[in-house]
């Protein structure tokens, strides 16, 4: 079996242990324990392997552990050890290194594909694919104490003398696994993907260096595109990837927690500066961090699943602010939000929309903006809901256009009312004559399909003067408008005909007590 080798070594950089380990130690717990019950129940999707070394005690029986939980101490299949055992012994290593002052290796090593053979030829093929690795890892001496969790990780840890015999630890271990491996009459070629942390650098405790070495091997795996790899740990990837775990619990907390905001930034019609509507721009109001933008955690919420919450959190925000400024005596302009395009197909007619309409506010006060860079995976779920909006006195927005996934004939079938065309067009329009065409273009298209175009990012000027010559009249920017609290944005609105009464008759009144004439009635 040929495999591709690289070894990718990154220079130790110390992390904060106390910051790594105390964000992971609960979780990796929790995660252990329900991986044990999974075992316990033969709920195996696609094994896990971890095998223990310990370069310092090659040639020591391993030591008895009593296990505090119910885990097997031995796998039925590979016959090796599990359960809390595999982590005691690591804790041991652990406090063998600091009482000797040494630093070691973690190693965590997933078999590619192993989850599609477990899924295609079944469960008793890659049991017998894993008797025969626990055979081999068993043969080399180097590799001592042996253990099994599920699904597909191998764990090594070494007490080398150096970074290079950790290097050669690897190198042997793809050895030893390189020969193909026999299954009955059928013969399979695997490969590996290896990751590597180092104690202390990376974390002082089991949960905080197994989640290191994890993180590293995810890597070596997006790395080798199916050949054997391994990565050691970057300390800068993996504390950006321990903050992304931080904000990412925050996050969730500030849904419930009321840390969320909208702002308003007004729409503009020029000339004349008439106020057409506001686009409700998400922040977060970080208890410690202060006001933070989308660009700091929108991506985050899109990985970790919290596009629903916001999403409906931001419309029915839109929703309450407009009948608060209604209940104000204000005449209401629409509110935009933005909406992904799965948010808009699976769950805007369902779920978002009826949550709007509780509050009693007509949902024509409501845009809908879809960005263009956000692919439209089901176009005709897509059209028959933006059929229904359209029917209902609704606008939709594509946001951010010239910017992404849609086509020039798509424009002909989508059923949007309005364009917007991206700040990064606007910044250049100054000094680049090939921006300015295009943007010409798209207002050009605009007028000829009856669009609304609306420019975002404008901020001089020469860029409002350049966008007016050639037609556009809407605009979103600094120059017309930051984003606002709701409390600066009711300042723009102008009072309903009834306020305005309402507030001509006080004048009247105020006027007629100074001057001693009775009001009149």
């Amino acid at each position: 079996m040929e495999f591709t080798e690289r070894h990718t070594d990154t220079a130790a950089i110390r992390t904060d242990d106390e910051h790594a380990g105390g964000l992971f130690r609960n979780l990796i717990a929790s995660v252990w324990r329900a991986i044990a019950a999974a075992f316990s129940a033969r709920r195996i999707d696609a094994p896990i392997v971890s095998t223990l070394l310990d370069l310092g005690t090659l040639n020591a029986e391993p030591a008895e552990i009593d296990l505090s939980d119910d885990a097997p101490e031995r796998d039925p299949t590979t016959h090796l050890r599990t359960g809390a055992a595999l982590t005691r012994s690591l804790e041991e290593a652990i406090d063998r290194a600091r009482t000797a002052s040494e630093r070691f290796a973690v190693m965590t090593v997933s078999v590619n594909r192993l989850e599609a053979l477990n899924a295609f030829f079944g469960r008793s093929l890659t049991d017998g694919l894993l008797r025969e690795m626990a055979e081999r890892l068993d043969s080399v001496p180097e590799l001592g104490q042996a253990g099994y969790r599920a699904p597909n990780r191998f764990v090594f840890f070494s007490v080398p003398a150096s970074d290079m015999a950790v290097t050669d630890t690897v190198q042997r271990l793809e050895s030893r696994l390189r020969e193909t491996f026999r299954v009955g009459a059928n013969q399979y070629e695997l490969s590996l993907s290896i990751g590597i942390a180092q104690y202390p650098d990376h974390g002082t405790s089991a949960p905080s260096l197994l989640h290191a070495a994890n993180f590293a091997r995810q890597c070596a795996k997006a790395a080798g595109d199916g050949h054997s790899v391994s990565v050691w740990c970057d300390p800068t990837k993996w504390e950006e990837q321990c903050q992304r775990f931080a904000l990412e619990t925050e996050l969730r907390q500030a849904i419930t927690a009321n840390e969320l905001r909208l702002f308003y930034q007004p729409k503009v019609a020029i000339p004349g500066k008439r106020l057409v509507g506001f686009e409700g721009l998400l922040r977060w109001q970080h208890p410690t961090r202060g006001l933070l933008s989308p660009a700091a955690f929108l991506d985050i919420a899109e990985t970790a699943n919290l596009m629903r919450p916001i999403t409906g959190w931001a419309i029915r925000m839109a929703a309450r602010q407009t009948r608060a400024w209604i209940a104000a005596g204000l005449a209401p302009v629409p509110i935009a939000v933005n909406i992904p395009p799965t948010e808009f197909v699976q769950r805007l007619l369902t779920e978002h929309l009826p949550a709007y309409e509780r509050y009693g506010v007509p949902v024509r006060l409501l845009d809908l903006e879809i960005t263009e860079s956000e692919r439209i995976e089901d176009l005709p779920a897509f059209l028959k809901v933006a059929a229904t909006i359209r029917e209902k006195g609704m606008k939709l927005a594509m946001d951010d256009f010239g910017t992404g996934y849609s086509s020039l004939s798509g424009l002909s079938t989508l059923p949007i009312t309005t364009l917007k065309i991206d700040q990064s067009f606007t910044r250049q329009l100054p000094t680049d004559r090939g921006v300015r065409a295009i943007s010409a273009g798209i207002a050009s298209i605009a007028r000829e399909l009856d669009l609304e175009l609306v420019v975002e990012g404008v901020e001089t000027p020469q860029q409002l003067k350049i966008l007016q010559s050639m037609g556009c009249t809407l605009f979103q920017g600094y120059l017309t408008g930051r984003p606002m609290p709701p409390e600066q944005a009711a300042t723009l609105l102008k009072p309903t005909r009834r306020q305005q009464k309402r507030r001509f008759a006080k004048v009247i009144d105020v006027m007629a007590r100074r001057r001693s004439i009775e009001p009149h009635p």
